[in-house]
């Protein structure tokens, strides 16, 4: 049995969506200003560009990744499925760890609170793959296959600090 990841409809927006706003806002309040020196024009249109690229970037080589679960072995793919492939035996992997980050939405005069559920994958004590809902439809599926095959290794309550540790480890 293969289970591959299928990607929500979620995580197109920022790159459909927001990536161009924001470049068009940051050029459109810089360019026109004549009292403004052109270096400190072009510092602010680099210093929005790479801010808003390495917020997007931070999400698509962590968490926004293809994995492919068989009997056998786990294939990641970092970059949206475009990166380099990964291959772990599955008999290789320590287990995996589990934490739920909460957000709240509001809309109108309510708010609710949103739970995503998020699987890491542990080899040699680093994180090897992220699953989520949040970014993955398949979730519920990729994580009974999960569950059936691995080790549990506990909640992992995060942090900020823990998340900046995974994320240069990754």
């Amino acid at each position: 049995m293969v289970i591959r990841s299928k990607f929500t409809s979620y995580i197109y927006f920022p790159f459909l969506v927001l990536l161009p706003i924001g470049l068009i806002i940051s050029i459109n309040v810089t360019v026109g200003k004549e009292n403004i020196p052109i270096e400190a024009l072009i510092f602010f249109i680099i210093s929005s560009a790479w801010i808003l690229l390495s917020a997007l970037l931070y999400e698509v080589r962590l968490r926004i990744i293809k994995v492919e679960l068989n009997s056998r072995e786990v294939l990641v793919r970092k970059f949206f499925g475009l990166g380099a492939e990964k291959k772990y035996r599955l008999k290789d992997l320590e287990g995996f760890h589990t934490f739920t980050r909460k957000i709240r939405k509001k809309s109108g005069f309510r708010s609710e609170i949103i739970e995503y559920d998020f699987i890491h994958l542990m080899y040699k004590g680093r994180i090897v793959a992220r699953i989520s809902n949040l970014y993955h439809s398949n979730y519920n599926e990729m994580a009974e296959f999960t569950k059936e095959h691995l080790t549990y290794l506990g909640y992992k309550k995060p942090n900020i600090f823990s998340e900046i540790k995974d994320a240069l480890s990754f």
